[in-house]
């Protein structure tokens, strides 16, 4: 938010302008009649001044008071510089000549110094929003720069309205004893050049000598000495001039960048749906499955209950509840339109629970107060995950996730699947069967047929992914993609501010694309074959696992009879959604290729293929949002090296099982080699990517504070530069440098500016470029059909690669890590730009703060290395607490015996798996 007094600052910026421009008209002809009037009386008392000591002879036209206004000043000094003569004997003229030139220069620059502040008040009075002269800040104490410099340098009034401490204090009275101490060795040199002086006129017998700048050499002596004199603070006229030099610098910049932004809707200048990336979703098969399978629950317990009429005329029916401890609960409606506000206060914003249920319909037979909320979760529980997120379009992507859910609830195709299903599988084919949809490939008769299963996959997979291109959509006309008042009234020095709301806004999206709706509970009696399976017999597996029965042919026994008459209709709902194979047409989701599914699956690479083709995605944005991938990745592998590890840890304590374990620990040990490099990656590409533009130029910020710093320092030593008795000009030989110097700080904030949006830029249209020619490079190296002759660099008939998707997959990754080299080259400009570019005016001086090491050289390294290091521990740790854990329960089990674990009876119901 925007600091309270800062819209009156702008206002009172504003009213000044317009009291200033209505002044103008006013003071022009006051200023032309002075200029009339007024110097012409001095060009009198000058020319009566040169008359005293010869210089103009008696009865010169400018000693006639009738011709005052006839001539000016310049006229004056020409003249008497004609008649003056550069002997020992003409001391008095000479002295009395360079006398007046200097007061008069000194009058000028007062009026040049009157001229400036009038124009900083008033010049650039149609300039950026937040108002101001072209050199003015106009909030100065919330600008950025401003602080730091009253921070380092705390001299009250200069940058904002703050006082000075105790430690500014005490440095101001060092900068007056330096300062005092530099004019005591300038008073030595000019004693010096006095000796030199006279020793040279008497040896060439040339008045002051022939080296002496008749003109340059008094001027440079008094400008030398007034460099010096402090004058308020403790610190000196040329300190105050670099205190400025760095203050007009910063308004310069500061009006800039905000003039650069009034234009723009964000910040990079491109359109803001160029700055969200489309999210690749992972597969849904598993969750539509899962859907299908619960409603198959649904159909098979109302029709098993409500046929046996367990209450006379209850009618038992299963539906989606919101439950808590100790007996809270609520039921979702048919119609869950605007009910995931409800949800979410329901659980206080965490993780929504779905338990699709029944309360007890036995008037309390059945003890369901075991269950959360009194509601038992005959079909299972789904869990959507909620993050702590503000931005639109995740928030939308979760609510779209509820609502994908219900929509699965009450899918017409899911429900005649689940029809079907309950119609074949039961005793005496319990209710009728009427379907919802006409379609050829489901029949109450013959079943399900595999591409009926396979359409509802890519229809449902289309579902959720149209959901995910809604919320971005509506993520992009919400807008909100400016950069934000209170980072422009930061000034520039918080130009590189924004860049990272880049990750932020596209790391919600793909967070909350990425975290699906997930199983939190199977349905009752898949949960109870489950635990049996895990305890007694694990010889059964694939689509047999859910089998109601043991390996040896006995069945698994459930507390209540009807659970194993829905546990045979799951059974073989779940071998008919399993035998066949599903087919995508994604290139991101499973499509029969192993190797490409498990390296996506294990990397978290999904959005590499995706990369290329979304050309109208700025890389910045693609950049972020595969890291983001990654890093949801390596969390996943984490957490499944430690389950590996656990399990690893258990079974290498049970002889009969030895050869399990040492399978599982050799695959959490891969989990952790890929989560080790996938969080390196990871945090790279997500964390610091980013970041850049906000390092690089806060580290420019600082690079320019130091210049600051060290020109406080050497104005005095500039000042000395300044004492040449030789040589043309004002700098003379060796003052020129202090010179540039205090121009660099003056126009190194702007610069540092261009420097950023050079970099965004060119960063851009070099991607825009690569993304055409990659093709070309990569088909190079592995060779194309020549009969594609038709294609073109830009347009064109597209080159048909000759490759595997292997190929591409690696090609890919080659290609995201050159972008990746690209944005580091290309934000090095924020530092390049201003120290570098006044090459163009023939300087070459250069500050020591440009002259020291690049720290941020080392930054990308330094990631490297402390996000492998951070990810090796914490996998270490995780995986051998897991494994030690797992062992200690494996010594238990193993001491017990085989069978020692407890009988073949397991209690069905809703207990927790």
């Amino acid at each position: 938010m925007v600091k309270p007094g800062v819209v009156e600052i702008v206002q009172e910026i504003r009213g000044k302008q317009v009291l200033a421009y209505a002044f103008m008209p006013g003071i022009i002809p006051r200023i032309r009649s002075f200029a009339e009037s007024g110097f012409g009386w001095l060009a009198f008392l000058m020319a009566a001044i040169y008359n005293a000591v010869r210089l103009l002879p008696n009865g010169h036209p400018y000693l006639d008071p009738a011709n005052r206004g006839k001539y000016g000043v310049r006229h004056v000094i020409a003249q008497a510089a004609n008649n003056l003569k550069m002997t020992r004997s003409n001391i008095d003229q000479i002295v009395i000549f360079f006398a007046l030139l200097v007061g008069f220069i000194i009058l000028v620059l007062q009026f040049v110094l009157l001229a400036m502040g009038l124009v900083l008040q008033t010049a650039h009075a149609a300039g950026p929003t937040f108002g101001g002269g072209m050199f003015s800040t106009p909030a100065p104490d919330n600008d950025i720069a401003f602080i730091l410099l009253h921070t380092v340098l705390g001299v009250p009034g200069m940058f904002g309205s703050y006082a000075s401490t105790p430690f500014h204090i005490a440095m101001h009275g060092l900068f007056q004893f330096y300062s005092l101490a530099m004019l005591i060795v300038a008073v030595i040199v000019v004693l010096y050049y006095v000796l030199v002086i006279v020793g040279e006129t008497a040896q060439t017998g040339t008045p002051f000598g022939k080296r002496f700048n008749h003109i340059w050499a008094p001027i440079r002596l008094v400008v030398a000495l007034g460099l010096l004199v402090p004058i308020a603070n403790g610190l000196n006229s040329g300190q105050y001039i670099t205190l400025y030099a760095a203050k007009l610098g910063s308004g310069l910049a500061t009006n800039g960048w905000l003039l650069f932004n009034e234009s723009l809707t964000n910040g990079l200048g491109t359109s803001d749906e160029s700055l969200v990336a489309r999210p690749s979703i992972p597969d849904t098969a598993a969750i539509v499955k899962f859907m299908a399978l619960a409603r198959t629950c649904k159909e098979s317990y109302e029709r098993v209950l409500n046929n046996q009429g367990n209450s006379g005329n209850v009618v038992f029916t299963i539906e989606p509840y919101l439950v808590k401890n100790p007996l809270i609960n609520q039921q979702i409606p048919t119609n869950s339109a605007g009910f995931y506000q409800t949800a979410l206060q329901f659980y206080k914003n965490n993780d929504i629970i779905i338990s699709f249920g029944a309360a007890d319909p036995t008037g309390g037979r059945m003890n369901f107060n075991q269950n959360t909320g009194g509601i038992k979760p005959y079909c299972g529980e789904v869990v959507i995950r909620t993050n702590a997120v503000t931005q639109v379009g995740a928030l939308e992507v979760q609510e779209g996730y509820f609502n994908m859910i219900m929509f699965l609830w009450q899918n017409p195709r899911i429900a005649d699947f689940a029809e079907v299903m309950a119609y074949k599988k039961l005793p005496n084919s319990q209710g009728g069967c009427t379907l919802n949809t006409s379609n050829a490939d489901i029949n109450c008769n013959d079943g399900v047929r595999a591409p009926f299963i396979d359409q509802l996959i890519r229809d449902m997979h289309d579902q959720f992914d149209a959901t995910v291109t809604d919320a971005r959509n509506n993520m992009i006309a919400a807008g909100g993609f400016s950069v934000p008042p209170e980072v422009l009234i930061k000034g520039w020095g918080g130009a590189g501010i924004w860049y990272n709301s880049i990750a932020q806004m596209n790391g919600a999206l793909f967070s909350a694309a990425f975290n699906l709706p997930s199983p939190n509970r199977l349905p009752v009696p898949m949960q109870t074959i489950s635990e049996s399976r895990r305890m007694h017999d694990e010889n059964l597996g694939g689509n047999e696992y859910f089998a109601p029965h043991q390996s040896d042919g006995n069945a698994i026994e459930f507390e209540d009879p009807n659970d194993y008459l829905v546990a045979e209709v799951l059974y073989y709902a779940f071998k008919v959604w399993g035998e066949d194979g599903i087919y995508m047409d994604s290139d991101v989701t499973p499509k029969n290729n192993i190797i490409l599914d498990t390296l996506n699956f294990l990397f978290g690479t999904d959005g590499l293929f995706s990369m290329r083709e979304n050309k109208d995605i700025h890389p910045l944005a693609q950049l972020v949002g595969i890291g983001k991938g990654i890093v949801d990745s390596t969390v996943r592998n984490l957490f499944a090296a430690t389950i590996f590890s656990v399990g690893g840890g258990l079974f290498e304590k049970i002889p009969q099982f030895a050869g399990m374990g040492a399978f599982l620990n050799v695959a959490s040990g891969m989990l952790v080699s890929l989560a080790t490099v996938g969080l390196t990656v990871g945090f790279i590409l997500y964390y610091v990517l980013p970041f850049l533009p906000f390092i690089y130029f806060f580290f420019a910020v600082g690079t320019w504070l130091k210049s600051v710093f060290e020109a406080m320092v050497g104005v005095p030593l500039w000042a000395l530069a300044h004492l040449k008795i030789d040589g043309h000009g004002l700098p003379g030989d060796m003052a020129m440098s202090g010179y540039f110097m205090i121009f660099e700080i003056f126009i190194r904030p702007i610069l540092t500016v261009f420097g950023l949006l050079a970099s965004i830029v060119i960063f851009s249209a070099m991607v825009r470029v690569l993304n055409e020619i990659f093709p070309l490079v990569t088909d190079n190296l592995t060779g194309f059909d020549g009969t594609d002759a038709g294609a073109t660099l830009f347009g064109g008939t597209p080159l048909e690669f000759k490759r595997s998707v292997i190929d591409e997959f690696f090609f890919t990754v080659v290609y995201t890590i050159v972008v990746y080299m690209i944005a580091t080259s290309c934000f090095k400009m924020i530092d390049l730009v201003p120290k570098s570019i006044l090459r163009w005016m023939g300087s070459g001086v250069q500050g020591f703060a440009d002259a020291q090491g690049d720290a941020k050289e080392g930054l990308v390294q330094y990631a490297a290395m402390g996000g492998m290091t951070m990810s090796g521990q914490l996998a270490g740790t995780l995986t051998s607490g897991g494994r030690l854990a797992g062992n200690a329960a494996g010594t238990v089990i193993g001491n017990i015996g085989p069978g020692g674990g407890g009988g073949s009876r397991i209690t069905g119901g809703g207990g927790t798996p």
